[in-house]
């Protein structure tokens, strides 16, 4: 059983990065974790990890028996669970050469680029959904040393790094008693502090 999915080109406009990154970590596993559940592409009879067919580009995927994803945390132990398997997956690459990676989006985790997306947006709205979005709009502004904390952590301490950068729980398989099997969507792998 596999999956077959299209790569949404408005989301991904270079969607060879996504192949490209992947073969190289697929080709990096081998050697250092070969037991890790990699939910990579199957590559095709060229050796590639994505075909374009009519202008738009595919890859194959296996189907992972008897596992599931979650929307929502039903229990506590999911989320301890997901952590675990994004830490796993990131230490995994602690010997990656990452300059070899490439960036599918573009500034998908510049935090100062975020921050000023949300001023921009929040002075352009109008006064009515303001006022309804008034408790987030708060939590936000509250928050906004994170922003701070995290460019300081990066800038003095953290390792550049292979990372899955889109670490939200539906990202990760489980199997039927919730323990964590493998992150998958693995699109968004890119070099991150």
């Amino acid at each position: 059983q596999y999956i077959l999915q299209r790569i949404n080109a408005h989301v991904f406009p270079t969607p060879q990065h996504i192949a490209d990154n992947l073969r190289l970590l697929a080709g990096y596993l081998p050697k250092t974790a070969p037991d890790y559940l990699f939910a990579a592409p199957l590559p095709a009879d060229n050796g590639q990890y994505m075909i374009n067919i009519d202008g738009d580009d595919y890859r194959l995927l296996p189907f992972i028996a008897s596992s599931h994803t979650v929307d929502f945390l039903t229990e506590s132990g999911q989320a301890y669970e997901a952590a675990r398997q994004f830490g796993k997956f990131t230490s995994l690459f602690k010997g990656f050469d990452t300059g070899r990676l490439k960036y599918p989006l573009t500034d998908f985790h510049n935090l100062d680029l975020r921050r000023t997306q949300f001023h921009k947006a929040l002075n352009k709205a109008k006064a009515e959904r303001v006022v309804k979005a008034k408790a987030e709009i708060d939590a936000v502004e509250a928050n906004a040393g994170i922003t701070d904390t995290y460019n300081s952590l990066w800038r003095n301490n953290l390792t550049l790094r292979g990372r899955h950068q889109d670490s939200k729980i539906s990202n990760v398989l489980f199997d039927a008693d919730n323990k964590g099997r493998c992150v998958i969507d693995l699109d968004t792998v890119m070099p991150c502090y």
